[in-house]
């Protein structure tokens, strides 16, 4: 069974760019390396050797994984099947706001709203390249990295976020295929988002879907698919190339068998050839495929 994401991929023209964009919100950079000419041609359609940054926030797993592109950032629809966001819980949302606008960054209007009679306040903070991170406060808060470390303003990553047609077609894959557990699946009412995922008018259903490996598990990091009752049915982000925006999500398959394993989790669905490559100093197997409601992810395999 997969474990929690391990972290995304971002395709960047601008790796310096892209780094300050993560570090201004808690993350730092843990490895740097290079990705092989066969290995880059293979995963992500980029006919030379190119440059990759892994950053996590200290103390948690979930990352960002930059991958330099020479593949510019194309133009979507609000509501485009694609690797969308991350979210990231802020201490206090007033001053996430004025930290973002101070970094030279647009905050989109915020979204007030409640889940479960639990308060739920977000803002969309657009960055370079097409990039978003969306901040979460509020009642609704899990336990995260700032409940150990007072001076931290902001939390890891929670949740790796993705626009979908129909959110419910991925749901026998992640939890039958994928092994992991359905935390949500449900509707709400689109109104509050309007102006923070702009969408074209008010009172929309939408629907999220949450996976995760469990409250007890080392990284409680979430796959998220969002979709709404008028998102295009397509076309789906194609699986080659990585443009300049979010990409795939990506496991760490550390079994015995994982290959055999991400074969069987990426049968019948649309994927690249295996490839050799180093992720973090270590030599792994990694095959990038897209599930069937098209989130793109990778499986980074090595046996123990």
């Amino acid at each position: 069974m997969l474990d929690a994401p391990d972290h995304s991929i971002v395709g960047t023209n601008n790796l310096a760019l892209a780094e300050k964009f993560f570090s201004d919100f808690g993350l730092k950079a843990t490895f740097s390396e290079k990705l092989s000419e066969a290995a880059s041609s293979i995963l992500y359609g980029i006919d030379r050797s190119c440059q990759q940054l892994m950053m996590r926030t200290p103390g948690t797993v979930p990352g960002i994984r930059l991958v330099e592109t020479p593949h510019k950032t194309p133009k979507r629809d609000p509501l485009d099947t694609r690797g969308y966001a991350v979210d990231i819980y802020a201490r206090n949302m007033a001053t996430a706001v004025k930290h973002a606008q101070a970094n030279g960054y647009q905050t989109l209007p915020l979204a007030n709203w409640e889940l479960d009679g639990k308060s739920v306040q977000e803002c969309r903070v657009l960055g370079p390249e097409g990039l978003s991170i969306v901040l979460i406060d509020g009642d609704i808060k899990r336990p995260n990295i700032m409940d150990k470390d007072a001076s931290r303003d902001f939390s890891e990553i929670g949740a790796f976020v993705n626009l979908v047609h129909d959110a419910n077609l991925d749901k026998d894959f992640w939890t039958q295929r994928g092994g992991l557990t359905e935390l949500r699946n449900a509707n709400f009412d689109g109104t509050p988002m309007v102006a923070m995922m702009e969408l074209p008018r008010a009172n929309l259903q939408m629907r999220f879907a949450l996976y995760w490996s469990g409250a007890d598990a080392p990284n409680t990091a979430k796959v998220e698919l969002v979709s709404c009752e008028v998102s295009p049915v397509g076309p789906l982000i194609p699986l080659l190339p990585l443009a300049s925006e979010y990409g795939p999500i990506a496991f760490k398959v550390d079994v015995p068998g994982a290959r055999a394993f991400a074969q069987r989790v990426i049968q019948d669905l649309e994927h690249t050839s295996f490839a050799v490559a180093c992720l973090e100093g270590q030599k792994r197997e990694v095959v990038r495929a897209i599930s069937p409601a098209g989130v793109a992810f990778e499986l980074w395999c090595r046996e123990d």
